[in-house]
């Protein structure tokens, strides 16, 4: 069975259950309604790491895998241009203002990657499969700062049928990648505005932003982790 972390919108988890396995959306909100299990994953992998027992993990066996599409908001490789207060944005504010909002991300930050690494211990420990999936940067966190390495990093997913370009690295754990396609067809989506994405799924921006095409989620799920080795 997979569990899709962080992924409320249920495209994964259709290209899964499209290859004959189960599948179930995990997140605090359920704003598309495909949102089987709406819990605060952040406290479950919390409890799971220091006392075990957590209620998550008790449905999550040996063999199975977890597909986290972790918040990267606090790894961007942006927020180096914040942190340096050499934003537009702040072009007005004090180096008292611009101090304090570096003390503000670094809690945030920490805690997003001390999170992250008790689910990848967690899994490591218990022979879960997982993928972690975040944005591709140079100054991105955890390509800087993680002694892991993404196994697959996609610099294009327009060219793959999804909505944006948007570089992406994913990181396996527990089990390897597989890079032959099966011969399936796919359905290809245009490429659209951003606009138009919004107006698609009546969602903002920012949100619609982030969304992964169901023809790239079929490739992805079709080529690295059901292709022949």
């Amino acid at each position: 069975m997979w569990h899709c972390f962080f992924e409320q919108s249920g495209t994964f988890k259709r290209s899964f259950i499209r290859n004959g396995e189960q599948a179930e959306d995990y997140d605090i909100l359920n704003d598309f309604g495909q949102t089987e299990n709406v819990i605060d994953l952040f406290r479950d992998i919390e409890i799971e790491y220091s006392e075990g027992g957590s209620e998550l993990f008790k449905r999550i066996k040996p063999g199975d895998g977890i597909f986290a599409f972790f918040p990267c908001t606090e790894f961007e490789a942006q927020k180096n241009m914040l942190v340096l207060g050499n934003s537009y944005s702040q072009k007005e504010w004090s180096l008292e203002k611009k101090l304090e909002y570096d003390l503000e991300w670094m809690d945030k930050m920490s805690r997003n990657y001390t999170v992250l690494t008790h689910l990848v211990l967690i899994c490591i420990r218990r022979n879960i499969k997982l993928i972690v999936e975040n944005p591709k940067g140079s100054e991105q966190i955890l390509y800087s700062w993680w002694a892991a390495r993404p196994a697959v990093i996609d610099y294009d997913r327009s060219a793959h049928g999804d909505f944006f370009k948007k570089p992406t690295m994913f990181f396996f754990f527990c089990f390897a990648p597989t890079f032959a396609m099966s011969c399936k067809t796919y359905q290809k989506e245009p490429r659209m505005a951003i606009n138009d994405v919004c107006a698609k799924n009546g969602k903002s921006g920012k949100v619609n932003k982030s969304l992964i095409s169901q023809t790239y989620a079929d490739y992805f799920v079709d080529t690295f982790i059901f292709g022949t080795k």
